[in-house]
């Protein structure tokens, strides 16, 4: 492939980005304004879960524009900042596979409530680990612990809790809402190729981590270009967490779903690079 072919096949690739990005916001906003459609406590966090993928990708998106740091007048040489956008697609990534664990794989109400619920009391346990250091802490501290024992009588009574083994009720109350399962079971249930998914996610996870090789990347990949292309791995990953995160958001809104037409160019799209993450095998998309 000539250089003037690589750098259409990359427009064309961001372009599937960009509108991507504009179909996740434009979905997302038609639900302005109605009343009521977020409801209830665990909806409420399906959207901050949602908005949390919106931020990282907005962040990638800015990213992977090749910037000049200028300090004092004297400018650097330009460079895309890849070691960050790795760290935020896999941050996108287990944000949409939580989502889909606790809203869309559940096979009835009861295990959808259990697995909100474990996950929820996880945030109240990882809350009271931290030190109160103001009177309005304290306060805040003690509230929550006072809420966290009344969630831990409702899971307690949920049939689905109920029929789990006394080792993995335990890991709930440790603030293990995964239970047993590991992120490459929850992303094999989330329709993702397990192979594709371990091997890159462990890549992801050696940028979060500061493993060698990402230090060895990020020493030797100087020149733009090179950082363009280690970028545009990562970004597909990205597409198809907005792909996958969409799709799921509008089945889990029959409200959403009434106002979306599954045949228009956006939601064909959404479609497609839902189906690509659904075929891939190993390394970058």
């Amino acid at each position: 492939m000539t250089e003037e072919q690589d750098h259409d096949e990359n427009a064309k690739y961001l372009k599937d980005f960009d509108a991507l990005v504009m179909a996740f916001i434009h979905i997302g906003n038609l639900l302005q304004g109605k009343r009521n459609v977020f409801g209830t406590k665990n909806l409420m966090y399906a959207e901050g879960l949602s908005q949390k993928i919106l931020q990282h990708t907005l962040a990638v998106k800015q990213l992977i524009s090749p910037y000049c740091l200028i300090i004092k007048g004297t400018p650097y040489q330009p460079r895309i900042e890849f070691a960050s956008i790795f760290v935020l697609t896999r941050a996108a990534l287990e944000t949409y596979i939580t989502l889909n664990h606790i809203f869309t794989t559940p096979e009835n109400q009861l295990e959808h409530e259990f697995r909100f619920h474990a996950w929820d009391m996880a945030g109240y346990l990882e809350r009271l680990k931290y030190p109160a250091m103001s009177a309005e802490s304290v306060k805040q501290q003690s509230e929550e612990a006072k809420a966290s024992l009344l969630l831990k009588s409702e899971i307690e009574n949920n049939p689905y809790f109920m029929r789990l083994g006394d080792k993995l009720q335990k890991e709930v109350f440790k603030g293990n809402w995964r239970l047993s399962k590991g992120w490459s079971d929850l992303a094999v249930n989330a329709g993702f190729n397990k192979s594709f998914f371990d091997t890159n996610y462990k890549f992801l996870c050696g940028y979060a981590h500061s493993g060698r090789l990402s230090v060895l990347q990020i020493l030797q990949t100087k020149d733009v270009k090179d950082q363009e292309s280690m970028s545009l791995g990562c970004v597909g990953t990205i597409m198809v967490v907005i792909a996958k995160h969409v799709y799921d958001y509008i089945e889990l809104l029959p409200e959403l779903k009434k106002m979306v037409n599954i045949n228009s160019p956006e939601f064909q799209l959404i479609y497609l690079w839902k189906q690509i993450g659904e075929n891939l095998n190993t390394g970058p998309v």
